[in-house]
């Protein structure tokens, strides 16, 4: 979500009142180089990965406030490597980037 997430929220308002679970699930990997060199390519991975969920998040917040139960959900794949078959070859991938900002 790079773009304001306002016009899709207010589409939900519009059509739904209120939101009771907000899943948060974009995300990209960018490039696997030095991840200290900021080039344009590692700046769009954390606009997507950071700036995206702040965007969206803050979109969505006065619809889930209407909700009795409201959650919020925001999903990484950076522990991925950890939990599955070692012997595959994403086992492997380092990807300090990402995993950076989807911390973040």
């Amino acid at each position: 979500m790079t773009d304001d997430a306002s016009v899709a929220a207010a589409d939900v308002a519009d059509r739904e009142g209120r939101i009771d679970v907000l899943i948060n699930n974009a995300g990209v990997q960018g490039p696997f180089g030095d991840p200290g060199d900021l080039t344009a390519a590692a700046r769009a991975v954390l606009d997507v990965n950071v700036i995206g969920v702040v965007r969206t998040t803050t979109a969505f917040l006065p619809l889930l406030r209407r909700s009795d139960d409201p959650v919020i959900i925001n999903v990484s794949m950076g522990s991925l490597a950890f939990t599955h078959d070692p012997g595959r070859s994403e086992s492997h991938v380092v990807a300090p980037l990402y995993a950076s900002s989807k911390a973040a």
